[in-house]
């Protein structure tokens, strides 16, 4: 199971390795949307605040992936 991370946690205890112990977790707090478009291919779970984006993970980004919305 792909996971992308794209929101900070690394303030909260044991999430990052929880997630990674779930699957292969690529940790990205930092990506654009352009980026997330690159990433998103195999990605199987999405982990993020979206209060914290400032872009929208839409149907243009989601579109034609694994990620169900």
């Amino acid at each position: 199971m792909n996971i992308l991370c794209l929101t900070q946690i690394g303030h909260v205890k044991g999430t990052y390795e929880l997630l990674n112990s779930i699957g292969n977790l690529s940790y990205c707090p930092r990506i654009s949307k352009e980026q997330v478009q690159e990433e998103i291919e195999d990605i199987d779970i999405l982990y993020l605040n979206p209060n914290k984006q400032d872009y929208l993970l839409d149907e243009s980004i989601l579109g034609g992936t694994n990620v169900k919305i």
